[in-house]
Formats: structure tokens, sequence, C-alpha cells
């Protein structure tokens, strides 16, 4: 069925195979709309499979990548990350693949604390926070 490596690699995926639309392989020209995390891994895989199909990706924002960014702040580097406790296995596939891998730094281990911005004002989550501001309205900060 499939190797040990195959399903590292591709794990989930292996069940849910891509639905691609039937008439894309007569397309030259294919269109994205959306360019976070997902829309962007998508133009990718396309242009890398289909170099003769020019992909044009639509966004709404001012920039690329959805809920991802980093700000820097003296020697503070914050990293705000997609809407996951943990990355997809895709992501780190992703991030070998586009040979970006080396430029990851882990995150330090004692830097336990987790923070919340919602509504302009920073709190820390604990247990305590989430009972007392309720779960519904930490969540809309998670954005």
């Amino acid at each position: 069925m499939f190797t040990q490596e195959e399903w590292v690699r591709y794990g989930d995926e292996l069940r849910r195979p891509l639905h691609i639309a039937e008439d894309l392989p007569k397309s030259d020209k294919v269109f994205v709309v959306g360019a976070g995390l997902s829309g962007l891994t998508i133009a990718y895989r396309i242009a890398s499979k289909r170099p003769d199909v020019s992909v044009v990706l639509l966004e709404k924002d001012h920039g690329y990548g959805g809920t991802i960014e980093t700000w820097q702040q003296d020697e503070w580097l914050c990293d705000v990350a997609v809407n996951a406790a943990r990355p997809h296995p895709a992501f780190w596939r992703l991030v070998e693949d586009l040979g970006l891998a080396s430029t990851f730094l882990p995150s330090n281990p004692s830097a336990s604390n987790r923070w919340i911005s919602s509504g302009g004002k920073t709190t820390k989550l604990t247990p305590w926070s989430v009972l007392r501001k309720g779960p519904f309205k930490l969540l809309r900060g998670v954005r």
C-alpha cells in the first residue's frame, strides 16, 4: 500500500486526495483566490508541476500570508502564525521543498507563556483568563 516514509511525508493526505477541476489540464491560466498559506501553497505547487500554466493570485488584503506575519521590536521577535496548535506535516514539507528548513529557529522551551491579543489588549493565556473573559472573546483574538 504505502511505505512508512510516504506516511511520514504525506500523512493524512493519502486518505484524502486533492480534487482538482477536470478541465485544469486543458487550462493555460489558473486563478487562486486568497493568498494565505493555502493559496500560496497551491499556487506554488501548480507553478512547480505546470510551468506552462499562468498562475494568478487574487488577494483582498494589502499583503500575502493571511494570518502569518513576523514583527520585530528591539530584541523581541514575534511570529504570528496560522490558527493551529501545531503545523500540519504539509507545512513542514513545503518549508523543506522551498529550501527554508535551516532558517526556522526552534522556540525557546522555557518560553511557555502564550498571549492573546483581543480588542487592542494583550492577555496572558491561562485557565483563569479563559474563565474570566470567556472562551469566545479570546477566540476572536486568535485570528
